[in-house]
């Protein structure tokens, strides 16, 4: 909403009689700037919102929830969690350009689709390992849910690009992003160790993360892409 309102403020009258062509180009400006076009968007803009909040909980899970969990529930120290920590971090910043060259060569919706139901599948029996396990398993988990969620990430904002076909589209992506994030992305550490700690079992927090990637890939199935940036993208 900040962005919004910084949007309207600077598009002054002065700035359109310079820039706009006709008054097609002024009725454009105009209507592509107010509240109208996230109404008119809504169900894409929720759905990126929806792939937002299991991308920041790919990176949430393994950085900031596991380094509280594991010590809670293994002998593996919170310092110990903390170095590898750092390691982790250099390996995902790696990692990004170099999957992200690999996976943009397939279709952006089935490569998502895939990563979120290769986790779907296994991060179950993964977190219910996690009692009692020993440091090379808990690396091992934190290494595969950080490589799902760059395959998950990287094709992300090509995908979300795709949904629109309107010269708002960086205040409609940039809305849904904004919303994922705020809301049940940057909670999840918080959710999952209440759920643990109101259930006493690692299944809980897993089978949470398992429902918010079925909501995500339904989002990613439901998505509306628009035809014409379609043909674009496959002429280019």
């Amino acid at each position: 909403f900040s962005g919004y309102f910084l949007r309207k403020s600077t598009i002054t009258q002065e700035w359109l009689i310079h820039t706009a062509r006709s008054e097609e180009v002024l009725s454009t400006v105009s209507k592509g700037s107010s509240l109208s076009t996230l109404w008119h968007h809504r169900s894409n803009v929720l759905c990126i919102a929806m792939a937002s909040i299991f991308s920041n909980m790919t990176y949430m899970l393994p950085f900031v929830f596991m380094n509280s969990f594991v010590p809670l529930i293994s002998s593996v120290s919170l310092e110990t969690m903390m170095a590898f920590n750092t390691l982790l971090l250099i390996f995902d910043m790696v990692m990004i350009p170099v999957l992200g060259r690999v996976v943009l060569k397939y279709d952006a919706t089935k490569v998502m689709l895939t990563a979120a139901l290769v986790l779907a599948i296994t991060i179950i029996p993964l977190f219910q390992g996690l009692h009692a396990a020993s440091l090379p398993y808990v690396t091992f988990v934190r290494f595969w849910i950080v490589i799902w969620g760059i395959i998950f990430l990287c094709p992300l904002n090509l995908w979300s690009k795709m949904l629109f076909n309107s010269p708002e589209q960086y205040l409609l992506v940039g809305m849904g992003n904004a919303i994922g994030t705020a809301t049940l992305g940057r909670v999840t550490p918080a959710i999952c160790l209440w759920l643990w700690y109101t259930t006493k079992t690692t299944l809980a927090p897993a089978l949470y993360i398992v429902l918010v990637i079925i909501a995500t890939a339904l989002a990613i199935k439901t998505a509306k892409k628009s035809i014409n940036l379609q043909r674009e993208l496959l002429v280019r």
